[in-house]
């Protein structure tokens, strides 16, 4: 684990570089208003993240058991519901998808590397699933 946690902080710190390398190019183009612009619409892996959580909310919506699971239970009881009923298969299906390709990451922190990873801790997923199940779109 420390090794990890010290990759991470020798990385940490090379992060601004290339942004201040745009900012000055930006600068000596007399463009600098650009650089949010620029930025902002950046495709990360966070971002794609917030799209699989938002299409796995919507796989529950679909659902009206597991739609009413999320309401009225916790997530370690939705966790429970999943193993228990065969009845939730797309949403178990795009579930078992979402870790595959996500379960890596932290639940604690994006910065060090801590445990448990969503993987080791399904249900912290099942919570964000759960938050993103309200009226709002």
């Amino acid at each position: 684990m420390q090794g990890i946690t010290d990759l991470r902080v020798s990385y940490l710190p090379g992060i601004p570089v290339p942004v201040l390398k745009m900012r000055f190019m930006l600068l000596l183009l007399g463009k600098i208003k650009l650089a949010p612009s620029l930025i902002a619409g950046a495709e990360t892996r966070t971002s794609q993240a917030n799209r699989a959580l938002e299409r796995l909310a919507s796989i529950a919506a679909d659902d009206p058991g597991l739609s009413r699971a999320l309401l009225e239970s916790d997530p370690r009881e939705i966790l429970g519901l999943l193993e228990k009923e065969s009845g939730h298969r797309a949403f178990r299906e795009a579930f078992d998808a979402f870790q595959l390709e996500y379960g890596h990451r932290e639940t604690t922190s994006v910065v060090l590397s801590s445990s448990p990873t969503w993987s080791d801790a399904p249900e912290v997923v099942l919570g964000l699933v759960k938050a993103m199940s309200g009226e709002r779109p």
